[in-house]
């Protein structure tokens, strides 16, 4: 087979066993936020303005503290096409998790020039049950949404480094505004694209200028909150102490990675205890996170630095969920 055809043979089994993975989701009724988010929200029932200037879910009536209007407007499309019938909601999430598929696939190509590897990775990505609630779940729209639009961007910076044209910087940003439009946590892009410059590319510090049109965007951004007063991502008193938060999460991290190894029993509720102190799962927490660091830096020295970048990717996306911010729980699948 020609190189084209090989690529295009890859794709295309992507694309089938990411829509076939979830073949049997399309009858699924709503369930909890799909309420409110979804079957009662009058917002989305024609586009009002008010899904631009109002919490997800407004239309009604509980208010929350996530500003997600991107969401609003893939429901409103859905509703505007479809009416009430729930399959073009469901489809909608399968269509932005096989997409990212295929953006993960073209990401990875390019960063390791194999393409066995990144036919082989995207496969058990789209595959991999661990993204069940985020495709399955109605409300858990934002999470593909956000990976579709984020990936998207991250592309097209690497083009324009490639290229050398402003265009791809453009699109890049404004995709950018897309996935942050989405879900808010997307707000780590701009680190990545500077882990991308330092291990990947090897570049001067004064490269790292390109990444100031994203950093300028996520200031508006929360001006932007600021101004509707969706200032706050949880309510005020979740739970406090950053300490605390942060020992909860070095001791999640250990069932995040059981989850990607052993996808097993999966939940959309966990019951995660609240630490105050030191334990055994901590420190081991700890340690693993210092191998992996010190992996890094080996791969970056020998010149593997995509390897490098890897593991920087995997704890920059955490950041939003490391205990820094509160955050409305302790641990969530997707």
């Amino acid at each position: 087979m020609r190189k084209k055809e090989v690529t295009y043979s890859f794709l295309a089994i992507i694309i089938f066993l990411g829509f076939f993975s979830y073949t049997n989701i399309y009858q699924n009724n709503y369930v909890w936020d799909d309420l409110h988010f979804i079957k009662d929200n009058r917002f989305i029932q024609g586009f009002h303005k008010e899904i631009f200037t109002m919490p997800i879910g407004a239309g009604a009536g509980p208010v929350n503290r996530f500003y997600r209007p991107m969401q609003q407007v893939a429901y409103a499309t859905v509703y505007s096409l479809f009416g009430p019938n729930l399959g073009g909601y469901h489809f909608l999430s399968v269509f932005f998790h096989v997409g990212s598929a295929v953006l993960l696939f073209i990401l990875i190509k390019k960063l390791f020039n194999k393409e066995l590897l990144a036919f082989l990775t995207s496969l058990l990505w789209v595959i991999h049950p661990i993204h069940t609630e985020s495709v399955t779940y109605m409300s858990g729209l934002s999470a593909p949404m956000m990976v579709f639009f984020g990936l998207a961007s991250f592309l097209s910076y690497i083009y324009f480094r490639e290229k050398k044209k402003a265009q791809f910087l453009i699109i890049s940003v404004a995709l950018f505004i897309l996935a942050l439009l989405s879900k808010e946590i997307i707000v780590t892009l701009p680190l990545l694209l500077i882990a991308y410059e330092l291990t990947v590319k090897r570049s001067k510090l004064h490269k790292l200028k390109n990444s100031a049109p994203y950093f300028i965007i996520i200031f508006f951004y929360f001006i932007l909150r600021s101004i509707l007063n969706i200032n706050s991502f949880v309510h005020e008193n979740f739970y406090i102490g950053v300490i605390p938060r942060i020992l909860t999460f070095l001791n999640s991290l250990l069932t995040y990675y059981k989850l990607l190894i052993i996808p097993k029993n999966l939940h959309l509720d966990y019951e995660v205890p609240f630490l105050n102190s030191l334990t055994i799962p901590v420190l081991l927490s700890i340690i693993i996170i210092g191998l992996l660091a010190y992996l890094g830096y080996f791969y970056n020295k020998k010149g593997k630095s995509e390897l490098s970048f890897g593991i920087l990717w995997f704890f920059i996306a955490f950041i939003p969920m490391s205990g820094v911010i509160r955050v409305n729980n302790l641990f969530f699948e997707h």
